[in-house]
């Protein structure tokens, strides 16, 4: 084979300049784009988030890995580790790879996970949702692991969803380091595709990410990898049939590649004569995508009022705000990609330049074509309903199946072959520094909480959505609800709707600002006068402002809609009281007893109306106030208050015997 590249003075040749060029254009462009910072690069942009020298410390490396001599010197020791790794068994190479890895995911782990969909996730596992219509089995894994670690201890969901992200990213890696890959996949080019492989940007999703994307994105990357490797050397049918079936069952979007699966059941149905053999695949297939079909048509049919239809998850091809051919959106999709797969796009781009072998496998390029056409369909028609820059997680899968596409066409094809192995070495360092950048910035709290307001910044399509999971994080984690009130005050527009008048009111309450409160939820209630959250900050509101009879209107309402909630009927017993409608406060109290049984408070509270019932009325309902009392200090054996009543209810009670 004829060496290209670098001579040995270090100087670079024809094709070393055509790899090397794009690589120092697009570190360029990272480097500028965090510096600057170019806002609309979001996906691009990382080094904003970081002091100036660790930007100093990013341009020092990608110098480094792009320079011929360091990078032939850095690609020979990297040569001879392959060597000594490779010596021991492959248990051993997966082994080390899922330890290695899994450590990497929890030191470098995300801390905030309230700025995507994942805490609805969260709440939904613990109210004790068990199923979840578009990622059926992705959801039923979490419950199962959420209900078998609960076996042993007390655990949130949270940590349940931290440590899935995590297992499932250790065997992914597992499975990437140990799979055997067919030439011309094997040496530097198999060691580059492994390399691409493992940092393309949707790695992200194995950091202890919170989200239903863990196994989504590691299924569909295998079922390409798995299906080449059928496709030249006919090995690894059923690993490619079962990653597919994991991939449609975990997020039904994942069905959409089912045409690319055809293809190898086409090539497996010429090979084999044997009917068992050549009809398996197709028929396990089928057999979970028809379930998966009647399950989704049955919840539409039961839950129609709650399930968005197809149309709408699908983009407009063009119109006024966002579409499939608007500006922003194109912006947002290249965003997608340099965020995803930077490093395979440089491959590809060095790769396409180059000669193709003259020996050819039936059914690669159809594969890999139908398998990029599918991705950019999916990145192009579907709607994300965040705007991308929040909903990366779910276009990670497809984007990056669109890059290890390109990828494994120009590898697989011999297009790779007549670069060096020092060149690949430089576009595989080039794609870990993009990743760690990526990384990092997630790694860090400050970081991504400055990273998510400055997303802010960039239109989600008029939802004010990226604001609410902010200030949903201040509110929740961090306490910080004047920074909630900011936040949720600088939506505007349709988006500021009756959720997020509640959530503003429901804040101002709790730090006790209660015109305000009142005058945020009389503004949220003209545009839904039925919502349960606002009619009860405005009577909670009226209340603490000395107007309990006006508050009686609003709680009461709030009361009818949801006659469990502790808060609402609590709020309605206090005002009854202060109104001395002593039988309806009764009766109000006591409803809050069934909400809160464990609640020391409405014990007394019972205990005291009967008592001073019996002083007003001159009824005998001792007893009563006895028997609750009692029950409230066995709740609360501390509260010296509660004795002092018992004393005071004896002592009339007694006097009431001698009379």
């Amino acid at each position: 084979m004829i060496q290209t590249g670098a001579n040995r003075n270090g100087r670079l040749s024809g094709n070393g300049l055509r790899v090397i060029w794009p690589a120092a254009i697009l570190a360029a462009g990272y480097l500028i784009a965090g510096a600057v910072p170019i806002r609309a690069m979001w996906g691009f942009n990382h080094l904003y988030y970081f002091p100036h020298w660790a930007k100093f410390l990013f341009a020092v490396l990608f110098v480094l890995v792009l320079s011929p001599l360091t990078a032939r010197m850095l690609s020979g020791v990297l040569s001879q580790l392959q060597v000594s790794y490779c010596r021991y068994p492959r248990w051993v190479r997966g082994l080390t790879a899922a330890l290695l890895s899994g450590v990497l995911f929890i030191a470098l782990r995300v801390h905030v996970h309230s700025l995507g969909d994942g805490y609805m996730r969260i709440f939904q596992i613990e109210r004790g949702i068990t199923g979840l219509h578009t990622e059926p089995l992705d959801f039923f894994l979490h419950v199962m692991l959420y209900k078998f670690l609960n076996l042993f201890g007390t655990f949130g969901a949270e940590p349940v969803f931290v440590m899935y992200s995590i297992i499932c990213g250790m065997i992914f890696c597992g499975i990437v380091a140990t799979v055997t890959l067919p030439a011309p996949l094997d040496g530097p080019r198999g060691l580059l595709v492994r390399t691409l492989l493992l940092t393309l940007g949707g790695s992200q999703l194995f950091f202890g990410y919170v989200e239903s994307y863990s196994l989504f994105y590691p299924a569909g990357l295998l079922f390409v990898l798995f299906t080449v490797k059928y496709i030249l050397s006919g090995c690894g049918l059923l690993p490619a049939t079962l990653t597919f079936i994991i991939m449609a069952s975990t997020h039904l979007t994942g069905a959409l590649f089912f045409p690319a699966f055809l293809v190898i059941v086409w090539m497996n149905m010429k090979k084999t004569d044997r009917l068992f053999e050549k009809y398996i695949p197709l028929a396990l297939v089928l057999l979970v995508l028809t379930a998966l079909g009647i399950s989704e048509i049955n919840v539409r049919i039961k839950h129609a009022e709650y399930v968005g239809s197809i149309e709408a998850l699908l983009l407009p091809l063009y119109s006024s705000g966002y579409a499939m051919l608007s500006t922003v959106h194109l912006l947002d999709v290249c965003n997608q990609i340099l965020l995803i797969f930077p490093g395979g796009l440089l491959v590809f781009i060095a790769g396409i330049r180059q000669k193709r072998n003259s020996g050819s496998h039936p059914g690669l390029i159809p594969f890999l074509g139908l398998t990029a056409g599918l991705s950019l369909i999916y990145l192009f028609v579907i709607d994300p309903k965040l705007g991308y820059a929040r909903d990366w997680d779910l276009f990670a899968t497809p984007a990056a199946i669109l890059g290890l596409s390109m990828v494994l066409y120009v590898a697989a094809t011999g297009r790779l072959n007549a670069i060096t192995p020092t060149r690949l070495f430089s576009i595989g360092a080039i794609s870990v520094l993009f990743l760690g950048g990526w990384i990092l910035t997630n790694a860090s709290v400050s970081r991504q909480l400055a990273r998510a307001e400055e997303l802010l910044h960039l239109s989600d399509k008029g939802r004010g959505y990226g604001t609410e999971l902010l200030a949903h994080y201040y509110r929740y984690d961090v306490d910080q609800p004047e920074k909630v009130i900011e936040l949720l005050n600088g939506i505007t527009g349709p988006a500021k709707n009756a959720r997020v008048h509640s959530a503003i009111a429901m804040t101002e309450l709790e730090i006790g600002r209660y015109r305000d409160a009142l005058a945020t939820a009389r503004a949220g209630l003209k545009l839904d006068s039925t919502h349960a959250d606002m009619l009860f900050c405005a009577g909670r509101a009226l209340l603490e402002l000395g107007h309990p009879d006006s508050a009686l209107t609003y709680l009461m309402s709030a009361f009818a809609q949801k006659p469990d909630n502790y808060g609402y009927v609590l709020n309605l017993a206090r005002a009854f009281s202060r109104l001395k409608q002593w039988q309806n406060a009764l009766n109000a109290f006591k409803a809050t007893i069934h909400a809160e049984p464990t609640r020391s408070s409405s014990y007394f509270d019972v205990g005291y109306i009967y008592f001073h019932l019996t002083q007003i009325d001159s009824a005998n309902f001792y007893d009563s106030a006895y028997y609750y009392v009692e029950r409230g200090l066995r709740l609360n054996p501390d509260y010296t208050e509660g004795y002092q009543m018992l004393e005071a209810i004896k002592s009339a009670a007694s006097g009431a015997a001698g009379r």
